[in-house]
């Protein structure tokens, strides 16, 4: 659903399976709406939304990781909560795990099983706040 800034009601926006096309740049991925009832992405086409965010790594389209060192534990904290702020935001909610020094971030859609466009323009976002 896209949700129009003013607007009461949302408009639908389609699925991943009815899209024609994966996005080609970042400029692209970030112009998608979050898309309501994506489907996952399959192993097959996982590489080509994976060249969008190359920080980020996963074996199969099961979830994708993002493994970030900091140089203490306070700059690793306020990453993750940078992060829970932009998840809130997007109502799309990783799994984080923070220690001393580094910030694990863990994206899946568990409704569709998998990892979904909705989780690939997450990392993008979750990019960007570095």
């Amino acid at each position: 659903m896209l949700h129009e800034p003013g607007g009461s009601q949302p408009r639908h926006v389609g699925t991943y399976a009815r899209m024609s096309s994966i996005p080609r740049t970042v400029v692209e991925l970030r112009a998608m709406a979050t898309l309501d009832g994506a489907g996952r992405i399959s192993d097959a086409d996982l590489p080509e939304w994976m060249r969008l965010i190359p920080e980020w790594h996963g074996a199969d389209s099961e979830a994708i990781r993002l493994d970030q060192t900091f140089g203490n534990f306070r700059d690793a904290f306020g990453f993750a909560t940078r992060i829970a702020m932009l998840a809130e935001s997007r109502n799309h909610h990783p799994d984080l795990e923070v220690a001393w020094g580094r910030c694990s971030v863990l994206l899946t859609t568990h409704s569709a099983g998998g990892v979904t466009p909705n989780d690939i323009v997450l990392a993008a976002l979750i990019d960007e706040l570095e």
